[in-house]
Protein backbone atom coordinates (compact mmCIF):
# COMPACT_ATOMS: atom_id res chain seq x y z
CA UNK A 1 0.00 0.00 0.00
CA UNK A 2 2.90 2.32 0.73
CA UNK A 3 4.31 1.77 -2.76
CA UNK A 4 0.88 2.36 -4.33
CA UNK A 5 0.53 5.58 -2.30
CA UNK A 6 3.39 6.95 -4.43
CA UNK A 7 4.62 9.56 -1.95
CA UNK A 8 7.82 7.73 -1.01
CA UNK A 9 8.41 4.14 0.05
CA UNK A 10 10.15 2.57 3.03
CA UNK A 11 13.92 2.05 2.83
CA UNK A 12 13.73 -1.52 1.52
CA UNK A 13 10.91 -0.66 -0.88
CA UNK A 14 12.97 2.21 -2.32
CA UNK A 15 15.59 -0.42 -3.21
CA UNK A 16 12.99 -2.85 -4.58
CA UNK A 17 11.32 -0.21 -6.74
CA UNK A 18 14.77 0.87 -7.95
CA UNK A 19 15.66 -2.69 -8.94
CA UNK A 20 12.28 -3.04 -10.66
CA UNK A 21 12.79 0.28 -12.49
CA UNK A 22 16.23 -0.69 -13.80
CA UNK A 23 15.59 -4.34 -14.66
CA UNK A 24 11.93 -4.42 -15.67
CA UNK A 25 11.27 -7.11 -13.06
CA UNK A 26 8.11 -6.94 -10.99
CA UNK A 27 8.54 -5.74 -7.41
CA UNK A 28 7.68 -9.28 -6.26
CA UNK A 29 10.46 -10.74 -8.43
CA UNK A 30 12.88 -8.07 -7.18
CA UNK A 31 11.90 -8.98 -3.62
CA UNK A 32 12.53 -12.70 -4.23
CA UNK A 33 15.88 -11.84 -5.82
CA UNK A 34 16.90 -9.66 -2.88
CA UNK A 35 15.85 -12.41 -0.48
CA UNK A 36 18.11 -14.88 -2.31
CA UNK A 37 21.06 -12.48 -2.09
CA UNK A 38 20.42 -11.86 1.62
CA UNK A 39 20.26 -15.60 2.35
CA UNK A 40 23.56 -16.14 0.51
CA UNK A 41 25.07 -13.27 2.50
CA UNK A 42 23.74 -14.77 5.74
CA UNK A 43 25.41 -18.06 4.88
CA UNK A 44 28.71 -16.45 3.94
CA UNK A 45 29.00 -14.53 7.22
CA UNK A 46 27.62 -17.46 9.24
CA UNK A 47 24.81 -15.40 10.71
CA UNK A 48 22.15 -16.96 12.90
CA UNK A 49 19.20 -18.11 10.79
CA UNK A 50 15.82 -19.00 12.25
CA UNK A 51 12.50 -19.99 10.71
CA UNK A 52 11.46 -16.33 10.70
CA UNK A 53 14.58 -15.33 8.78
CA UNK A 54 13.28 -17.25 5.77
CA UNK A 55 9.51 -17.34 6.27
CA UNK A 56 8.93 -13.63 6.95
CA UNK A 57 10.70 -12.23 3.84
CA UNK A 58 9.18 -15.04 1.75
CA UNK A 59 5.71 -14.09 2.99
CA UNK A 60 6.37 -10.42 2.21
CA UNK A 61 7.57 -11.27 -1.30
CA UNK A 62 4.50 -13.43 -1.91
CA UNK A 63 2.23 -10.65 -0.63
CA UNK A 64 3.63 -8.32 -3.30
CA UNK A 65 2.37 -10.71 -5.99
CA UNK A 66 -1.24 -10.58 -4.85
CA UNK A 67 -1.56 -7.11 -3.34
CA UNK A 68 -0.84 -5.23 -6.58
CA UNK A 69 -3.48 -7.24 -8.43
CA UNK A 70 -6.14 -6.85 -5.71
CA UNK A 71 -5.65 -3.33 -4.31
CA UNK A 72 -6.66 -0.53 -6.72
CA UNK A 73 -4.47 2.51 -7.33
CA UNK A 74 -5.44 5.60 -5.30
CA UNK A 75 -6.96 8.35 -7.46
CA UNK A 76 -6.41 11.42 -5.26
CA UNK A 77 -4.06 12.72 -2.59
CA UNK A 78 -6.46 11.86 0.24
CA UNK A 79 -6.53 8.23 -0.87
CA UNK A 80 -2.73 8.25 -1.15
CA UNK A 81 -2.44 9.40 2.48
CA UNK A 82 -4.89 6.71 3.63
CA UNK A 83 -2.90 4.05 1.75
CA UNK A 84 0.37 5.30 3.21
CA UNK A 85 -0.83 5.45 6.83
CA UNK A 86 -2.59 2.07 6.54
CA UNK A 87 0.57 0.58 5.03
CA UNK A 88 2.68 1.77 7.98
CA UNK A 89 0.29 0.15 10.45
CA UNK A 90 0.16 -3.10 8.45
CA UNK A 91 3.98 -3.28 8.45
CA UNK A 92 4.14 -2.61 12.19
CA UNK A 93 1.42 -5.20 12.87
CA UNK A 94 3.26 -7.81 10.80
CA UNK A 95 6.58 -7.12 12.52
CA UNK A 96 4.90 -7.19 15.93
CA UNK A 97 3.22 -10.54 15.30
CA UNK A 98 6.40 -12.02 13.82
CA UNK A 99 8.46 -10.80 16.76
CA UNK A 100 6.01 -12.09 19.38
CA UNK A 101 6.01 -15.51 17.70
CA UNK A 102 9.68 -15.91 18.66
CA UNK A 103 10.63 -17.61 15.38
CA UNK A 104 13.91 -15.80 14.83
CA UNK A 105 15.30 -12.55 13.52
CA UNK A 106 14.55 -11.12 10.11
CA UNK A 107 17.24 -11.28 7.43
CA UNK A 108 18.33 -7.66 7.93
CA UNK A 109 18.46 -8.06 11.70
CA UNK A 110 20.50 -11.28 11.43
CA UNK A 111 23.04 -9.62 9.13
CA UNK A 112 23.34 -6.50 11.30
CA UNK A 113 23.58 -8.61 14.46
CA UNK A 114 26.39 -10.71 13.00
CA UNK A 115 28.35 -7.69 11.76
CA UNK A 116 27.96 -5.90 15.10
CA UNK A 117 29.03 -9.02 16.96
CA UNK A 118 32.01 -9.73 14.72
CA UNK A 119 33.30 -6.15 14.64
CA UNK A 120 32.32 -5.27 18.21
CA UNK A 121 30.33 -2.31 16.91
CA UNK A 122 27.16 -0.89 18.41
CA UNK A 123 24.16 -2.65 16.79
CA UNK A 124 22.22 0.57 16.21
CA UNK A 125 25.17 2.07 14.34
CA UNK A 126 25.41 -1.03 12.15
CA UNK A 127 21.67 -0.89 11.42
CA UNK A 128 21.87 2.83 10.60
CA UNK A 129 24.77 2.24 8.18
CA UNK A 130 22.90 -0.71 6.63
CA UNK A 131 19.74 1.37 6.11
CA UNK A 132 21.78 4.23 4.62
CA UNK A 133 23.49 1.87 2.14
CA UNK A 134 20.18 0.24 1.13
CA UNK A 135 18.50 3.63 0.73
CA UNK A 136 21.41 5.11 -1.24
CA UNK A 137 21.47 2.19 -3.68
CA UNK A 138 17.69 2.44 -4.07
CA UNK A 139 17.85 6.18 -4.81
CA UNK A 140 20.68 5.69 -7.33
CA UNK A 141 18.58 3.05 -9.08
CA UNK A 142 15.65 5.47 -9.32
CA UNK A 143 13.57 3.94 -6.53
CA UNK A 144 10.43 5.48 -5.02
CA UNK A 145 12.10 7.97 -2.68
CA UNK A 146 10.03 10.86 -1.36
CA UNK A 147 8.67 12.62 1.70
CA UNK A 148 6.95 9.36 2.66
CA UNK A 149 10.36 7.69 3.01
CA UNK A 150 11.36 10.20 5.67
CA UNK A 151 7.99 9.97 7.42
CA UNK A 152 8.22 6.16 7.44
CA UNK A 153 11.74 6.28 8.89
CA UNK A 154 10.56 8.48 11.76
CA UNK A 155 7.09 7.05 12.38
CA UNK A 156 7.62 3.29 12.03
CA UNK A 157 9.51 2.95 15.32
CA UNK A 158 6.76 4.71 17.27
CA UNK A 159 4.01 2.72 15.58
CA UNK A 160 5.94 -0.51 16.14
CA UNK A 161 6.30 0.28 19.84
CA UNK A 162 2.53 0.78 20.11
CA UNK A 163 1.78 -2.37 18.12
CA UNK A 164 4.10 -4.49 20.28
CA UNK A 165 2.30 -3.21 23.34
CA UNK A 166 -1.14 -3.84 21.84
CA UNK A 167 -0.28 -7.32 20.59
CA UNK A 168 1.33 -8.34 23.86
CA UNK A 169 -1.26 -6.81 26.18
CA UNK A 170 -4.49 -7.46 24.33
CA UNK A 171 -4.08 -10.14 21.68
CA UNK A 172 -1.70 -12.49 23.47
CA UNK A 173 -2.73 -11.72 27.04
CA UNK A 174 0.80 -10.87 28.15
CA UNK A 175 3.08 -7.85 28.00
CA UNK A 176 5.81 -7.82 25.38
CA UNK A 177 8.35 -5.05 25.43
CA UNK A 178 11.43 -4.43 23.36
CA UNK A 179 14.43 -4.69 25.61
CA UNK A 180 15.79 -1.13 25.45
CA UNK A 181 19.29 -2.35 26.28
CA UNK A 182 19.16 -4.68 23.29
CA UNK A 183 18.63 -2.54 20.16
CA UNK A 184 16.51 -3.79 17.30
CA UNK A 185 19.60 -4.50 15.21
CA UNK A 186 20.47 -7.34 17.58
CA UNK A 187 17.25 -9.02 16.64
CA UNK A 188 13.85 -9.54 18.08
CA UNK A 189 14.69 -10.13 21.70
CA UNK A 190 11.77 -9.37 23.93
CA UNK A 191 11.27 -9.21 27.62
CA UNK A 192 8.03 -10.54 29.02
CA UNK A 193 6.79 -9.17 32.30
CA UNK A 194 3.74 -10.04 34.34
CA UNK A 195 0.70 -7.76 34.10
Amino acid sequence: MIILADIGATTTDVLLTGISHQTGLSIAAASFGLLTILLLLLGSIRAKVGVGTIVVPLAVSTTFIYSFSVIPNPHNFGAQLIYFITGLFVIALGVGIGASAGIGMGAYESICHRIAEGRDWHPQIVRLIWEFIILSIGILLGGAFGIGTLIAAIATGWILKYMNSAIGDYLLGRRIRTNCETPLARGYEYVQSKN
